[in-house]
């Protein structure tokens, strides 16, 4: 990397020069010190950069066996604890924002699609059930409304005949034999007289 046209800002943001001031090694000190020979100018910049890094707060992430035990002592408190009141996440991004505003739509969408499905669905079932009920009716009301006409059959001697019935059963009349039947049966009933 060009170091060559860094101002102080540069110097306090980059992370090699950063680790050079709060934790010198032999390697650091050897690069830093080979360009302060190439560029003896930017002394000045060097200092005000290392002043401004040295006043900034140092923030302890080290971690160890206490930390992780405190660690998992607040979570399994926190586990058996209930909160007050309900929290309410609000994101401080404008991204996640946006996209949980649409997701939340999309969300609100399928109920309204999903609730048209449904009623459509029993819609169509209740009308299936109407129509057949009805239509039920109205047939057995058309049978009974049907005029009582009776089917006589005879066979003369020396012939035996075969014919079905409305129900789709068949019968086989012997010579000189004959039967009388309604020319529609019912669910119920189906009379036949046989002589």
């Amino acid at each position: 990397m060009d170091y060559s046209r860094f101002t102080v800002e540069d110097f306090v943001l980059d992370r090699k020069f950063r680790k050079w001031v709060l934790s010198p090694d032999t390697e650091t000190n050897m690069f830093w010190k080979k360009g302060l020979e190439k560029h003896t100018k930017r002394l000045k910049t060097l200092k005000e950069a290392k002043a401004i890094v040295l006043q900034q707060p140092k923030a302890d992430y080290g971690w160890n066996d206490e930390n992780e035990d405190k660690l998992w002592l607040s979570i399994q408190q926190g586990m058996h604890q209930q909160p007050e009141k309900e929290t309410k996440v609000i994101s401080l991004h404008a991204t996640a924002t946006l996209q949980n505003r649409t997701l939340h739509k999309a969300h609100r969408k399928w109920h309204y699609h999903q609730a048209g499905r449904v009623a459509a669905a029993v819609l169509l079932v209740l009308c299936a059930g109407l129509a057949y009920y009805f239509g039920l009716r109205s047939m057995q009301q058309a049978v009974e409304l049907l005029p009582v006409t009776h089917i006589n059959r005879e066979t003369s001697l020396g012939k035996k005949e075969r014919f079905h019935l409305p129900d789709g059963s068949f019968i086989v009349l012997n010579a000189g034999s004959a039967v009388k039947y309604l020319a529609y049966f019912s669910d119920t009933l189906r009379q036949i007289e046989i002589t």
